[in-house]
Formats: structure tokens, sequence, C-alpha cells
């Protein structure tokens, strides 16, 4: 994921609440659901303005993250691969969550010593418990 991607998926749920469809299906084509964010786009893109630029992007997830919280119809995402880092963290703000035996999730933010994103410090504990 880098900022465009993620403003053509709110685009695309702005689009769905519009709509007179009853709900939204989120999947993915191809072996994978969704590498999360683009760390080599990000950081690229840092070697201009880094306060710009990290601005830019933090408003950009938070936009991202925003539009999957406000949306009014119920969301089922179909996972048919990896879900990792921000592509797991917004699962548990969608209604359905519905996996192939080919998924699987990991939230990498503690090893790459980053905070957890799209509200995951929030909403795991909150359906998986504290560990």
């Amino acid at each position: 994921l880098y900022p465009q991607i993620m403003k053509e998926v709110r685009r695309a749920l702005c689009n769905a609440s519009a709509d007179d469809s009853k709900l939204l299906l989120l999947s993915a084509v191809g072996s994978v659901f969704c590498s999360g964010l683009d760390y080599s786009y990000l950081i690229g893109r840092l070697s201009n303005d880094r306060r710009k630029e990290s601005t830019r992007i933090a408003e950009a997830i938070r936009d991202f993250v925003k539009a999957f919280i406000q949306f009014k119809k119920p969301i089922v995402v179909a996972i048919n691969g990896p879900a990792l880092g921000l592509g797991a963290s917004i699962l548990p703000l969608c209604d359905i969550v519905w996996a192939s035996e080919k998924a699987w999730f990991q939230t990498p933010y503690a090893t790459i010593r980053l905070t957890p994103a799209g509200c995951s410090s929030y909403t795991f504990p909150q359906i998986l418990g504290v560990a």
C-alpha cells in the first residue's frame, strides 16, 4: 500500500456508500491479499522534504483507516493469501472476514520498530484478548 492505492480504496468505499448495494465485498486478485505498507516507496519519498512527506503519508493512512470506520454498509472481506501489516490491521474494522486455507496474517510492527497501524492496538486486544 502507498498513498495512491489508499486513495483509490477510499474512492471505491465512497462510491459503494452512494450506490444501492447492500454490502461491500473486499478481496484481492492473485495470491496475496495485502502486503501492507510499501516502506521502500515511502522511504524513497522521504528524501526530499521529510516533514512534509511524513505528514502526507500519515494523513493518507489516517484517511484510509477512517474510510473503513465510517463506512455504513457491512464490509465482507475474502482473504486468499497473506495479509500483512496494515492489510491485517484493517480486518477488525470489517464486519465479516473469510479466510481461505492459504491465508495467513502478520503484523510486524514491533519487529520493524513501528507503532501499530489501523487501530490495531485497540481492535486486536478487543478481539484476541490481551497477551
